[in-house]
């Protein structure tokens, strides 16, 4: 795979730049800033696209690290042959509309930008073999855990399938997947939990047969339906009861009684003035009128005073035969004194009999309305019968305040006793509320356990099927280590002679583990890797990374990047690195360099190069 040509539009402080690139090596250099591992940046961004972070890691990921300085459209192109044929990949990383097209331009053709195609394109290369093989950014020599899974992963799929395409490692991945989503997918303690949801339900099934909160409810609210009835009768009766007491005492306001021993007295005094009245009648019978009184009274006075003076003239003169005649003048007159005192007597029970009548009619006047013109016998007995209806009322007040204050006590233990029902009725229904809650629970039950049980069968397949995959990952790990292992003299052979060529025989093997842990062969001693300098540490992880290209790529000369990569490289190690560099890999190598000693040495050594200056 070879690198012919790229063209940026904008990347990073990069604008507007196109390079051309042929066999062999390649100096970029300038000076720190000039765009060096920007460059390198954008040859890694074209082959494989920019992820961007989420979150705080978006602010200083690859993509805001080399957004163009001064605008511009972001991205460009790289184009590169392979098997004779030229291929460009176009990208463009706005974010808004990212671009990416793939084209065949041997044959001008557009291909579709799939990993299929672009793994096929780039020799299966990936960005982690990329970093780990190929690329080498500042002070990074050293490799990383994908290094080792991704060469595991090249050797099982060739040994066991005769393709490195075909990915043992992605299927185990694939197969580990698989487990945790069954392990995800299974419900922990469903049989435990099914267990005791079981008891639950035959517990609330016990108290909902031994409730009987709805009997209780109905006894209640029938009892309650009397007790309303009742104080509903007993409020009516109260409000017309009170209604009348107010009638009552209106109309005894009225009459001007304000307590029923004032009626009594009253009516005693008309009783007492009655029989009075009723004593003169018994004995005059009937009591004369005025006129007639007056003039029976003048009369029988004139009378008297006739028959004195006759007798007192007539005895002077009478003789002795006159005296029969005298006698009957004085017996008249004794006959009209009589007649006069019986009638001055008469006259005087008449005029108490009157003001009997004229009481009798104060009385009526005092407590009635429409008092008549004069007493009479019919007038005196309605004025009993008004006297004997306030006193009956006084009674019937009496009689209706007792029943008030007797139906009051009766409403009011009513009351006491509805609202002690309420209480007992709300109780009834709180249990009747549980009971109907304690039903939704027992459905709820019902239904939770036939999905957990449903749940218990699903765990018990789920769970043979992780054992099935954890056999197959087994199988699998086991055949990868065991080929691994069997290639592993392979890949320390082949760094152990890139090491002596680079060291100048300094350092003649290396043992390597099957995490590419490495420890080296220093005049048959084993020296492990930290102990040895920086350099030299450097120069071993740059072995390693030779020996997998050329394991990984046997047949496909790879561009090598090498951005400040001799850093640490004395002259010695510079010029013997170069040196078999220039005789042995066979791929394009770029090398990054802020200083000028690589173009000098690579000039000193007479190696072909190209030089390009940023």
């Amino acid at each position: 795979m070879k690198i012919k040509r790229i063209h940026i539009n904008h990347f990073g402080k990069l604008n507007n730049e196109t390079l051309s690139f042929g066999d062999g090596i390649h100096v970029i250099s300038g000076e720190n800033e000039s765009g060096k591992s920007t460059l390198h940046a954008f040859f890694r961004s074209m082959l494989f696209g920019i992820e961007r972070g989420r979150g705080r890691a978006a602010r200083t990921d690859v993509y805001s690290r080399y957004q163009p300085w001064e605008g511009g459209s972001y991205g460009g192109v790289l184009e590169l042959e392979r098997d004779q044929s030229t291929y460009s990949i176009y990208r463009t990383f706005e974010k808004s509309s990212p671009v990416c097209r793939l084209a065949d331009e041997t044959r001008s053709r557009e291909l579709e930008p799939s990993a299929e195609n672009f793994s096929e394109l780039l020799c299966g290369l990936t960005p982690a073999l990329f970093g780990n093989t190929i690329s080498v950014s500042q002070l990074k020599a050293e490799t990383n855990a994908d290094l080792a899974d991704s060469l595991r992963n090249h050797i099982v799929n060739l040994h066991t399938t005769g393709s490195a395409t075909l990915n043992v490692t992605r299927a185990i991945d694939s197969l580990r997947a698989d487990k945790k989503k069954l392990e995800a997918g299974i419900v922990r303690d469903a049989d435990q939990e099914t267990e005791v949801l079981t008891e639950q339900l035959a517990s609330l099934e016990q108290v909902l047969k031994d409730s009987s909160a709805e009997q209780e409810i109905a006894r209640l609210e029938k009892k309650k339906g009397i007790l309303e009835e009742t104080i509903q009768f007993l409020g009516t009766r109260q409000q017309r009861m009170a209604h009348q007491q107010k009638r009552g005492e209106n109309a005894l306001t009225h009459y001007h009684f304000s307590h029923p021993a004032e009626a009594d007295e009253v009516y005693a005094q008309t009783e007492e003035l009655e029989a009075q009245a009723d004593q003169y009648l018994s004995r005059y019978h009937r009591p004369l009128g005025l006129i007639l009184r007056f003039a029976l009274l003048l009369f029988s006075l004139l009378l008297a005073i006739l028959l004195l003076f006759c007798g007192y003239h007539g005895i002077q003169r009478i003789s002795s035969a006159q005296y029969p005649i005298a006698a009957l003048f004085f017996g008249g007159s004794l006959l009209s004194g009589v007649g006069i005192f019986f009638a001055m007597r008469r006259f005087f029970a008449a005029a108490s009999y009157h003001a009997l009548m004229r009481e009798l009619k104060g009385i009526w006047e005092d407590h009635f309305d429409e008092p008549p013109k004069r007493m009479t016998r019919k007038r005196l007995e309605d004025l009993k019968k008004k006297l004997n209806s306030c006193r009956n009322l006084f009674a019937t007040m009496q009689d209706s305040q007792d029943s008030i204050a007797n139906d009051m006590k009766k409403l009011m233990a009513a009351q006491t006793e509805l609202n002690t029902l309420n209480q007992e009725l709300e109780k009834a229904q709180h249990v009747s509320w549980q009971a109907e809650q304690m039903g939704e629970r027992r459905r709820a039950l019902e239904e939770q356990i036939e999905v957990l049980r449903g749940t218990v069968e699903e765990n018990k397949a789920k769970k043979e099927d992780q054992a099935a995959i954890q056999l197959a990952i087994d199988t699998l790990q086991h055949l990868s280590t065991h080929v691994f292992d069997s290639f592993g003299y392979f890949l320390e052979e082949t760094t152990s002679q890139i090491l002596s060529g680079i060291t100048g025989g300094a350092y003649t093997g290396v043992s390597i583990d099957t995490d590419l842990s490495i420890s080296l062969d220093q005049n048959g001693r084993r020296v492990l890797l930290h102990q040895v300098s920086s350099g030299t540490m450097d120069q071993v992880y740059l072995a390693l990374r030779l020996a997998c290209i050329e394991f990984l790529w046997p047949d496909e000369a790879m561009p090598l990047f090498l951005d400040d990569t001799f850093a640490l490289y004395d002259k010695d190690r510079l010029a013997a690195t170069l040196r078999w560099l220039s005789e042995n890999y066979t791929g394009q190598i770029f090398i990054f360099s802020c200083h000028t000693r690589e173009e000098e040495l690579l000039k000193e050594l007479n190696i072909p190069h190209q030089s390009i200056q940023l």
